[in-house]
């Protein structure tokens, strides 16, 4: 599954409209996006991302994907998104973790 970086686009923390930035990632025809930002910029980018043409690009994400507003305010357009988040690890799959040799620090 090697894959490419084929763009790096940065914008302004307070943007309300990310056209340009979106139709200039548009042109390099990304499978991807990843979207390391808060749950407010989250529920405000997902939308527009679709709007300009990338509705088919798989989001990635941080834990932030994980507050209960994002799906809620969302909606459809994030929905998919593949994101890492911290999770408690429960006594049963500590112990199946034990039995394949992994140890506590």
């Amino acid at each position: 599954n090697n894959r490419e970086i084929v763009s790096m686009i940065s914008f302004e923390p307070d943007s309300i409209t990310l056209k340009w930035e979106l139709k200039t990632m548009e042109e390099k025809s990304p499978e991807a996006i990843f979207l390391p930002m808060d749950k407010d910029m989250i529920i405000n980018t997902a939308p527009q991302i679709a709007y300009y043409g990338l509705e088919h690009v798989q989001l990635l994400g941080i834990g932030t994907f994980n507050h209960e507003k994002v799906p809620r305010l969302g909606e459809k357009y994030v929905e998919g998104a593949i994101f890492a988040a911290p999770s408690a690890i429960d006594s049963l799959t500590l112990i199946e973790f034990k039995k394949q040799g992994y140890t506590e620090s």
